[in-house]
């Protein structure tokens, strides 16, 4: 049996509304021709990794034929890739499982003669996945025991691609901020469709390529590694490659990994690794994630790629999309002649977060409303939108800070003349509080503020009004749950709750000067 990735159909996607089957270049050729519904077999947490494979891979085979723009015939991305891997006729790079592991394979590096009966056998792809713990999915090592081509397919491609440190002999990929930190992908794009997305990327990716070199000097203009699991991988700790012989879009591997089919059955072999793949000796490159990855955005102060300490919360995204004083927004995040000068535009951020062991999935999808999308694109656009994200995430802070929190400790503590900040189970009631507050703020947050942007400047105010008041209902019905979640005897739950209610409207009318002054008639 063939698993030659660009001959075979193992991927199966939903295309026009009917499921099936396509290869890896006919699933490229479906994306160019925008007839990808959705890709079945990848699961929500793959579904950032295989886009951007894909669109590297594009990219990648584009340029080093000359093409301006991706073709919509199978055949013709079945040249393209070959045109990357002249050095093996047998299509070894394209096929999932090759018998001789001295040869690269889909995603897997050669390993020295012999290394492989030190590898550790694995029989399902969950094995060499990334664990990823989630409200709608469980994924645990070892879960999918009747496993199918498409499901290494996208285990190696995650694996390889976007994974940290895992265990001793598992290192992060050089795309991210330490060991243990997290590939971040935030991008704008004008659908959600895998193909309107795809092209797009493309588009800008070949586009943005001398500008991307410009900045990333240490990266080879043409000739240099594209595709990291050509090149044999020993366990010789100082078997490493150069990121200065990199094209600027490699698609690295950052595991010494093996498929091996028996027959129709695919199982696979892991092998330690005793360092990175991946060092650099331009002092330049390679600096905790900083490596030009166009969809990470950086920390200005830091100069590193930005790794995630929680979820997509409002607060963190809009930091992402507008703090240009903190961050520096990905290239493939920015607004581009690409996307034109009107029409739908929507923000997207993915990662997979957590430390070792402990990993989730978060993304946060902003759609971008068309009176908006016309003004961020305009760097003075922009800039109005990231004063008023500051405005909004102070009016947010102060409320919580100096309005809720207070106010419903003092509700927990009886109304005394001191709150105490140290009384854990008081603590816990009132983070319950300000948890539903910010759930509200949280809905919200971008709808108002694109409202305001858009918003005529003489009738901002009315927004900023709107906003107010609408802080003010949060808090409110915040504080009421928290009352009604923690009841007292009559005795003390009369008078603590008046004392509540009445510190919270004053710390309100202090905290949000507007809610003093008359609704215009």
């Amino acid at each position: 049996m063939t698993w030659n990735l660009l001959e075979t159909t193992p991927i199966e996607i939903v295309s026009r509304r009917e499921r099936r089957f396509v290869s890896l270049p006919g699933l490229l050729a479906a994306l160019a021709r925008d007839e990808v519904d959705t890709i079945l077999a990848a699961r929500k947490y793959q579904l950032h990794a295989v886009h951007s494979f894909l669109c590297q891979l594009a990219a990648l085979a584009l340029d080093r034929a000359g093409q301006p723009a991706p073709p919509t015939r199978e055949s013709d991305w079945a040249d393209l890739l070959r045109g990357l891997t002249p050095d093996w006729p047998d299509d070894e790079p394209w096929t999932l499982a090759v018998d001789d592991p001295c040869r690269p394979a889909f995603l897997q590096s050669p390993c020295g003669e012999g290394e492989i009966l030190r590898f550790e056998p694995v029989e399902s792809p969950d094995a060499i996945d990334i664990p990823v713990a989630g409200r709608n999915h469980v994924t645990k090592a070892g879960n999918l025991n009747r496993a199918q081509a498409q499901d290494w397919i996208f285990a190696l491609i995650a694996a390889q691609t976007i994974s940290a440190y895992a265990y001793p002999g598992a290192p992060g990929i050089v795309r991210m901020n330490g060991g243990y930190g997290s590939r971040l992908f935030v991008g704008a794009t004008p659908s959600l469709w895998p193909g309107r997305h795809f092209l797009r990327d493309v588009a800008v990716l070949l586009r943005a390529r001398a500008e991307v070199l410009a900045e990333y000097s240490f990266y080879r203009a043409s000739g240099g590694l594209a595709l990291l699991w050509l090149v044999p991988w020993t366990s010789n700790k100082h078997d490493q490659l150069n990121i200065t012989d990199f094209d600027p879009y490699f698609i690295e591997v950052a595991r010494r990994l093996r498929v091996v089919a028996d027959g129709a059955r695919l199982s696979g072999l892991r092998g330690k690794a005793e360092g990175p793949r991946i060092y650099a000796t331009n002092p330049n490159a390679g600096v905790k994630g900083n490596v030009g990855d166009p969809w990470a955005p950086l920390h200005l102060e830091r100069g590193t790629a930005v790794t995630l300490q929680g979820p997509l919360d409002y607060e963190t995204m809009a930091g992402l999309l507008f703090d240009r004083s903190k961050y520096r927004p990905a290239l493939l995040q920015r607004i581009h002649p690409e996307d034109g000068a009107e029409g739908d535009l929507t923000l997207v951020a993915r990662a997979v977060i957590g430390g070792e062991g402990k990993k989730s999935y978060t993304e946060r999808i902003v759609p971008v409303p068309r009176p908006a999308r016309s003004i961020l694109g305009r760097a003075s656009g922009r800039d109005t939108a990231g004063t008023i994200a500051k405005e909004m995430l102070r009016d947010v802070a102060r409320v919580k800070g100096d309005a809720l929190k207070p106010s419903a400790l003092c509700y927990l503590q009886d109304a005394p003349e001191r709150l105490d900040w140290t009384r854990t189970r008081d603590l816990d009631a009132m983070t319950s509080a300000v948890q539903q507050f910010d759930q509200q703020v949280d809905r919200i947050f971008f709808t108002r503020l694109f409202a305001r942007l858009a918003a005529a400047p003489e009738a901002r105010s009315d927004h900023t009004r709107t906003w107010a008041d609408e802080l003010a209902c949060f808090a409110e019905a915040a504080l009421a749950r928290c009352i009604a979640d923690n009841r007292k005897s009559r005795m003390r739950q009369i008078p603590a709750e008046e004392f509540a209610n009445r510190r919270l409207d004053r710390a309100l009318i202090d905290t949000l000067p507007l809610l003093r002054e008359p609704c215009p008639s």
